[in-house]
């Protein structure tokens, strides 16, 4: 598109996959945008103008979890306690409740912003656990870190409805949910209702079944569209806080990821 605006190219619609490396000023991409939002491509308009907004207001925004700010122009660091027997990274090191308050609050003091606990794991192949036996995992740890440091941000790692329900109860801040809530759907109204924060993650099937021969037609734009629709949903649900996670290794080859 010319200065004036005049077009220069135009792609016919086609079922072949087609990628495009564009490079301009923001001005000419709103330009763009403002065109093609009159005919068939309004979706590609509506995820430019998406794309433009975030971009010039990412390092303006910020959010409140609990009682802290967090500001979109720093990273902040996520502890992981899984209290299970069979997680990836860390499976039966912390089962015993007392090792899993430790190891919370060493992460808190080397500097740890929020603390993610997991009460069933979600590796590959991982079978699902009852919601009773889930709850009763998480409970005494999550009230036990809370008893003795009640600034701490909890964030609970769960796709059941009972257990965030229970555990938004007892003081945690955020639900962060692997299915995007495609596994227990009410869990978007249990998250709205007491004002948390929202962890929307992608992924293709479930553990039991996610790293059976997935295939894409294009991983990109199937992880935005499933990830743009949950946020949707969350929106519509009430949600305010609502974060993305695109999945790594969740129903995903290495070239996926």
């Amino acid at each position: 598109i010319s200065e004036k605006g005049e077009k220069v190219y135009q792609f016919q619609n086609s079922d072949d996959l087609m990628s495009l490396f564009l490079i301009g000023s923001i001005r000419k991409f709103k330009i763009i945008a403002g065109r093609i939002s009159d005919n068939s491509s309004g979706r590609l308009s509506i995820k430019l103008f998406n794309t433009i907004n975030f971009f010039e207001n990412y390092d303006l925004t910020n959010c409140r979890i609990g009682d802290k700010l967090f500001e979109f122009n720093k990273a902040y660091i996520m502890g992981i306690l899984n209290i299970t027997p069979d997680s990836f990274s860390d499976g039966g090191k912390y089962l015993d409740r007392n090792k899993a308050v430790a190891h919370a609050f060493k992460m808190l003091d080397e500097g740890a912003d929020i603390i993610d606990i997991g009460g069933e794991s979600s590796r590959p192949g991982a079978e699902r656990i009852d919601t009773k036996f889930e709850i009763e995992r998480i409970i005494p740890v999550l009230k036990k870190i809370l008893d003795d440091r009640p600034d701490t941000i909890i964030s609970v790692d769960t796709t059941k409805c009972d257990v965030a329900e229970k555990v938004l109860e007892y003081g945690a801040k955020i639900i962060n949910d692997i299915s995007g809530g495609t596994f227990e759907p009410d869990i978007m109204e249990t998250v709205a209702k007491h004002n948390a924060a929202y962890i929307i993650m992608h992924i293709k099937g479930t553990p039991q079944t996610m790293q059976n021969s997935p295939v894409y037609k294009n991983v990109v734009e199937e992880v935005y569209d499933f990830l743009y629709t949950r946020v949707k949903k969350a929106e519509a649900a009430g949600i305010d806080s609502i974060f993305i996670d695109p999945g790594i290794g969740f129903g995903k080859t290495t070239t996926d990821n």
